[in-house]
């Protein structure tokens, strides 16, 4: 079973396996490692006499680089870890999730920062460097160093900050150990839910601090703690995924523990029974222990597994179609995710969850081309990159033109629910769409969008968008006419005191017998105002029709991801535009 049916080797021998033969490969007798591709993977061992079972992670860097670049989201802010080990966070920060020193609102990425003291007790704020993994929950965030020390910054309500204290704070300080005694050390990993902090320790256990109800501490109790907190029964682990209330944990044998929150059927148990132990997760036709698992993913209350054949299961919540069945019934057992087709996805690299949807990355083609990601589930804020705002019931295929390294989603979920999705391409681009009421666009406005700033509208979305809004042109006024410009030219206010004061002379002279003389002046004299008034109005529209015909109408607009310029006319809400110092265009 597990590793022994992929191995077969029932010898005292270790036999190695590379978890992402497209990352490194592994000689099987000897475990020497082949950087192929970028990426991280597993280098997993066994021995089939003993039955025991190691895995190591392996990152396989660009020189100069120290890590994977990765984006977390938070409740409604995003942390993203670029490969120099240099963290940048965006969006809502009114607890000082972001780490930047202050509780304001970033619309752009922020450098994080971390407290330090001297010797003399003096703290200071510096930039924080030199970080290997991050990790957020909805209102505090975490970050690993290089040297295993986790720090963390933002709301502290139960201690999940892991500093002995509940106060809450805006800069990263260092998580100390358990009891408070020193601080946590030799950690390999980290994942945050709601309101709890975990740490996975390079001897495979995990520790656990911040907030326990439903007993996701994995202690056999529902107590919260202030410091890190051993996990029982469990001491093999090489992944860790924290949704809401409960934690999915990757075993180096191939399978998946879970603790906490269960009301959904998240943790696979076949049942929505709450596991205050951790408990492992049973097979997609519940008999058994399910193995051959890569990688596990969780949202606020589905979770997904990639396996090691690149098939995805998930399980859980799918009120929102995130499970990816083409139905919206909760699934207490794993289950196939399927494509627009219908047919399994055979081909996925990596997963991740966020809130109620789910992102799937592909493998490159077998001519070598990209192909983008699969989105499913809740898209009422455009979050899944498809330029709409329906629901997704299956994988859908979207980005194609992409080798997506990088995915992560906001968790939003309140009474109104809005939620935010990152990419980040081949080439290091970062793209954004969805909810940008707090700035998690991170575009420098907050604006939400369903297009992707950086794609544009695709063909068949702009055709669409013109049958609905027509052409981006105002109807042309009727010209007038000569006689009506001469009329206008009367309700000037000077002119109308000019003919009050005609009038009241020639009353005046009529009645004295001086005659109307000086009326008859002042009359010519507003008659001969008006025809030069029509005269340099007739000529001032003939100038502006001339500067026009000379003028460009046209626009630079993002589709399809190209650049292209065109008649402004032919602009759709939701088109990019760009403008630029000196053009002239009439979007």
């Amino acid at each position: 079973r597990g590793l022994g049916d992929v191995y077969k080797r029932q010898d005292n021998t270790c036999v190695f396996k590379s978890a992402d033969e497209n990352v490194a490969t592994v000689d099987e007798n000897t475990g020497v490692v082949t950087a192929v591709g970028t990426g991280t993977t597993f280098v997993k061992l066994y021995n089939g006499k003993n039955e025991l079972y190691a895995a190591v992670k392996v990152n396989v860097n660009e020189q100069g680089n120290k890590t994977q670049p990765k984006v977390v989201g938070g409740y409604n802010h995003f942390v993203a870890l670029k490969a120099n080990g240099e963290v940048y966070s965006w969006g809502a920060n009114g607890n000082g999730q972001l780490g930047t020193n202050d509780t304001v609102y970033k619309n752009k990425p922020t450098k994080m920062l971390q407290t330090v003291q001297n010797i003399d007790g003096e703290k200071t704020q510096e930039e924080v460097e030199n970080i290997i993994d991050i990790a957020a929950g909805y209102y505090h965030t975490l970050v690993l160093k290089e040297d295993g020390t986790v720090w963390a910054t933002g709301l502290n309500s139960y201690g999940q900050l892991g500093n002995g204290n509940k106060t809450s704070q805006a800069t990263l300080t260092k998580v100390k150990g358990p009891n408070g005694v020193g601080y946590l050390q030799n950690v390999v990993a980290i994942a945050a839910g709601e309101l709890t902090s975990y740490a996975l320790m390079e001897n495979g256990e995990v520790y656990s601090w911040g907030y326990n109800s439903y007993g996701q501490f994995g202690v056999n109790n529902t107590s919260a703690s202030n410091y890190p907190v051993k996990m029982k029964k469990v001491s093999n682990i090489i992944q860790i995924s924290a949704g809401e209330d409960f934690l999915l944990m990757l075993d180096a044998d191939g399978s998946v523990w879970g603790v906490g929150a269960n009301g959904d059927g998240q943790l696979g148990l076949n049942s929505t029974n709450e596991a205050h132990l951790p408990q492992q997760m049973l097979k997609e036709n519940g008999s058994g222990i399910l193995y051959g698992v890569k990688e596990i993913a969780t949202g606020r209350s589905h979770s997904v597994i990639l396996k090691e054949n690149g098939t995805v299961l998930s399980l859980g919540y799918n009120g929102y179609y995130q499970l990816g069945n083409g139905t919206n019934s909760p699934k207490y057992i794993p289950t196939q995710v399927i494509n627009e087709s219908g047919e399994a996805v055979t081909d996925a690299k990596h997963i991740t969850a966020g809130g109620h949807s789910t992102y799937i990355s592909r493998q490159k083609n077998t001519e070598g081309e990209n192909q983008g990601l699969y989105v499913i589930g809740r898209n009422s804020n455009g979050n899944l990159f498809t330029q709409d705002t329906g629901n997704k019931k299956r994988a859908t295929k979207v980005q194609s033109d992409k080798d997506i390294i990088a995915m992560a989603l906001t968790f939003n979920h309140d009474s109104t629910i809005r939620q935010t999705g990152v990419i980040v391409d081949q080439d290091g681009k970062v793209y954004t769409v969805g909810y940008n009421g707090n700035g998690e666009m991170g575009n420098e406005t907050l604006e939400s969008l369903t297009t992707n700033a950086n794609e544009g509208l695709k063909s068949e979305e702009i055709e669409e968008r013109r049958k609905k809004y027509g052409f981006n042109e105002l109807k042309a006024k009727k010209k007038k006419t000569i006689l009506v410009k001469f009329l206008e030219q009367f309700k000037d206010f000077m002119i109308i005191i000019l003919i009050i004061a005609a009038i009241v002379s020639g009353v005046i002279g009529y009645l004295q017998n001086e005659g109307i003389t000086d009326s008859i002046i002042i009359l010519i004299v507003v008659i001969i105002n008006a025809i030069i008034g029509v005269a340099q109005e007739s000529k001032a529209e003939k100038s502006l029709e001339a500067l026009q015909k000379l003028s460009s109408h046209v626009a630079k607009v993002i589709r399809d991801g190209k650049l292209v310029v065109m008649p402004s006319k032919e602009l759709v809400p939701g088109d990019i535009v760009i403008i630029e110092t000196g053009a002239v265009s009439y979007t």
